[in-house]
């Protein structure tokens, strides 16, 4: 998980992404287009799409990418990138967290610099450099001391 950080930290470097694209952001909750199972199943269809830095398509995903693609098959129109994304819904404790909810990390820097779809049982599914995958969040020695906070998008 170490060399998380790294890739993204020099992918920050090398690659800035300036502004949002696709989406106009929410300020409340959303209705969704579907049932929040069928946006995990979705989520779900795409593990072991690669990581690809900028990535917004099943060719390859970075995370914020990959959380806006997924959203927006569901009537849902995310801002790109992590930091932007931070700002829409409404914010969520730890305590109630529900899937589908959007979880945060810092990595690289200060603030929302990482962001995946929580799925419940602790789990998220995110695009980190090893692709598209399910994951321990609280539980992990790497993403858990990262986490900063959770938004709603959708109406749950």
């Amino acid at each position: 998980m170490i060399r998380q950080q790294e890739i993204d930290a020099e992918n920050a470097k090398n690659h800035p992404i300036s502004g949002g694209s696709g989406g106009s952001g929410i300020a409340r909750p959303a209705e969704l287009n579907g049932t929040v199972g069928d946006l995990i199943s979705c989520a779900e269809s795409y593990t072991g799409v690669p990581y690809l830095w900028g990535g917004t398509t099943p060719a390859g995903f970075d995370c914020s990418g990959y959380v806006q693609y997924v959203f927006h098959h569901f009537g849902i129109g995310l801002t790109r990138t992590s930091e932007e994304q931070y700002t829409e819904g409404i914010p969520v404790s730890k305590d109630d967290l529900k899937p589908g909810d959007i979880v945060f990390f810092s990595t690289y820097a200060p603030g929302p610099s990482h962001d995946g779809i929580y799925i419940g049982n602790d789990t998220m599914i995110d695009a980190e450099s090893r692709g598209v995958l399910v994951t321990r969040l609280f539980g992990s020695p790497y993403w858990g001391p990262r986490y900063i906070g959770a938004r709603r998008v959708i109406k749950q």
